[in-house]
């Protein structure tokens, strides 16, 4: 990373993006890693990647991220934490932030969670209200709908770990309607394959067992909830479930754009994302 004046940190790029990381490890004892950039005195906003990525999940948001200390986590069993072999599921994601932000000295933050990051963010908003800001949730839904979830059963049984970085699978894995940065998506691939199988599993099963809707109802922060018309895993009617729970939050739809509106058109969300967590609502 490159300091800028005496708390500025700019974004790594994409072939320092692995060097950028820090590690802490966790009051469980679970090392977690992390990248984080920007004013280092500002108050923080904590980035939650989804299913098998990892903090390069918002490399390409980065750099319209600006004004705030932004810290991109990587979930145990994911990206350079820990590859623990059981737990791996929405609560212990959540409880593993809390205590990460603990060992960061952080109170309170705003979160910004992507796909099964938004679903780790919402029942972090539900059991740890007292330590959010504002949420932000981006392709989410409350629990993945058999159709996407019986495919994942099927698919992620029959791979063979770790997985070809040119599979037919990993292709369809990071599908997206618009072009993405090839170097970016060299990246993503290449650290997608590398995933263990105890994470693809742990996270599948978690997914099956879990929905937050009854937890919605403690959510107290504001929340922007952040969906593309072409998602290819949760769709319009996810979204009239979320917006069920969540009647209170503000909803956009991305027109043409799929499950990573941050990847797709990383500077337009960049500028929705902080006009929402600098605005008064």
């Amino acid at each position: 990373m490159t300091m800028v004046e005496s708390r500025e940190v700019l974004p790594a790029s994409q072939s320092d993006w692995v060097r950028a990381k820090k590690k802490v490890k966790i009051e469980s004892g679970i090392e977690l890693a992390y990248v984080e950039w920007g004013d280092l005195s500002a108050p923080p906003v904590i980035l939650i990647h989804g299913y098998t990525d990892n903090s390069r999940a918002f490399s390409l948001i980065a750099p319209y991220l600006k004004g705030r200390r932004f810290i991109a986590i990587e979930l145990r069993g994911h990206g350079d934490s820990e590859k623990v072999k059981r737990d791996i599921n929405l609560l212990s994601f959540a409880a593993d932030l809390s205590e990460f932000m603990d060992t960061l000295s952080i109170e309170r933050a705003d979160l910004v969670g992507h796909s099964m990051g938004s679903m780790t963010a919402a029942l972090f908003a539900a059991l740890y209200g007292h330590r959010v800001n504002k949420v932000v949730l981006i392709a989410t839904a409350l629990q993945p709908g058999p159709t996407v979830a019986d495919w994942l059963v099927e698919t992620i049984e029959n791979q063979t770990y770790p997985l070809d970085v040119n599979s037919e699978f990993l292709e369809e894995w990071t599908w997206n309607p618009h072009p993405i940065d090839p170097v970016f998506m060299k990246y993503l691939k290449q650290e997608a394959s590398q995933v263990p199988y105890e994470t693809w599993h742990g996270c599948l099963v978690a997914f099956r067992v879990t929905n937050w809707s009854m937890a919605a109802q403690n959510i107290k922060a504001p929340v922007f909830v952040m969906w593309g018309d072409k998602d290819q895993f949760f769709n319009a009617a996810d979204q009239e479930d979320v917006k069920k729970v969540l009647p209170h939050a503000k909803h956009k739809a991305y027109v043409d754009y799929g499950h990573s509106v941050t990847w797709e058109i990383p500077e337009a969300a960049a500028k929705d994302i902080m006009g929402f967590l600098e605005s008064g609502a």
